[in-house]
């Protein structure tokens, strides 16, 4: 008899512990909270991944998550963190939360390599039945074209092309080698030049993607390189100093590429 009412204080004792161990978890009336988080009005738990999409390298991608509490008590939002450098998570808009009350946090994706990327984000609350929920975001960075000094020649000979104020000058064709795996260089790109010949002066020309000969660029069917017509006369410069950069369809700008020309022996 004795030792059966050992037993039972100690069964007594154990649940007593775990209640006081537990009683944080334990709301009024015994409602409790619960966390949902949705990504674009979906809910995230359905999800294999949150997707970033494509970024630049070095640039920035910015989500918005929300954090919304589907219980019946109040909802405490904790620590918001990921597991990988180029994701970042900032702190959300509220920490507390009543029934059906939302908040908004960001996550950012900003790589500084190549390649693609995923981390896990943790969100840390005072849901009961999952203090911690765990989801896989990723996304994709990608290099910006660059550009590198091709070749300059002269296809029709030099002094072929009249000039109206001073005789003749020489039409050269430019071609500059792209390194542009993603394919970001399209019809829809621009190219600005600035020409400083040594004599001083200084000419700024437009090459556009859909346009004509004259004043177009042409796109390699490998997209290896864009080539363009120039016409010049060097008069009484002996080099010509060249800084281009592109413009893309996206509105972004490539590196700026500088390179000098030295004159030909037979150029006017």
């Amino acid at each position: 008899m004795k030792s059966i009412s050992l037993n039972l204080l100690a069964l007594l004792a154990i649940l007593f512990n775990f209640s006081a161990c537990d009683s944080h978890l334990v709301y009024e009336n015994g409602q409790n909270p619960k966390l949902s988080v949705f990504y674009k009005d979906l809910n995230a738990s359905e999800m294999p991944a949150i997707d970033f999409e494509m970024v630049r390298v070095n640039k920035q991608i910015e989500r918005i998550i929300v954090l919304k509490n589907t219980g019946e008590g109040k909802l405490r939002i904790g620590s918001l963190n990921t597991d990988h450098a180029f994701f970042t998570v900032g702190k959300p808009s509220k920490n507390e939360l009543s029934p059906g009350e939302s908040c908004e946090a960001k996550v950012l994706f900003k790589p500084t390599k190549w390649g693609l990327y995923s981390s896990n984000l943790s969100i840390i609350s005072s849901d009961p039945a999952q203090r911690q929920v765990v989801f896989t975001i990723k996304g994709q960075s990608t290099q910006a074209p660059g550009l590198s000094f091709g070749s300059i020649t002269a296809p029709e000979g030099y002094n072929t092309v009249k000039f109206d104020f001073d005789g003749k000058g020489t039409k050269f064709l430019t071609e500059i080698a792209t390194d542009d795996p993603d394919h970001a260089i399209t019809k829809g790109a621009s190219l600005y030049l600035t020409a400083t010949f040594s004599d001083g002066k200084v000419h700024e020309i437009v090459k556009k993607g859909s346009g004509t000969e004259a004043n177009g660029l042409m796109l390699s069917n490998k997209g290896d390189k864009v080539s363009f017509f120039t016409s010049m006369r060097f008069g009484m410069s002996t080099h010509i100093d060249f800084k281009l950069y592109m413009v893309l369809e996206s509105g972004e700008k490539t590196p700026i590429l500088e390179y000098r020309f030295i004159r030909p022996a037979d150029a006017n």
